[in-house]
């Protein structure tokens, strides 16, 4: 499934947006310190996560993020896989045009693409207001 969005912030105010949660949520997972330096080649690691009542092993693996144009995410449970892949265009200094793509190894209908489209809208309009908010903060 895909959208875009066009947001108010420019390229490298959402990339960093989007490095700092995938590295907080790595670092929560994994249980590991990391940073940007060690996603610069990719990065890989397992957690059990809770799903239909039992444990199961996931494997994440974030390819090596291209600054302020892409971040792809894949996550591989034991009979289906999700990928995320944001690609950032700049539109000038003040906006950007993220394209989201999110594939899943299960197909799912025309209502649930709806739902998808309306529920990253959202989260898009959040991460703009919080990178509004972080820019009045400095």
């Amino acid at each position: 499934m895909k959208t875009e969005f066009r947001m108010k912030a420019s390229a490298e105010e959402v990339y960093k947006t989007l490095l700092d949660s995938v590295i907080a949520e790595t670092r929560m997972y994994a249980g590991k310190e990391i940073s940007e330096k060690d996603l610069a080649s990719g990065y890989k690691y397992h957690r059990k996560v809770k799903k239909s009542g039992r444990e199961q092993d996931v494997v994440v693996h974030i390819r090596k993020p291209v600054e302020n144009r892409n971040i792809h995410i894949m996550t591989a449970y034991p009979q289906e896989s999700y990928e995320m892949d944001y690609q950032l265009e700049a539109i000038d200094n003040k906006h950007v045009l993220i394209r989201y793509e999110q594939l899943n190894s299960r197909e799912k209908d025309r209502k649930s693409g709806l739902l998808f489209k309306w529920g990253m809208k959202r989260r898009f309009k959040q991460m703009e207001k919080y990178i509004s908010r972080a820019r009045k903060g400095q």
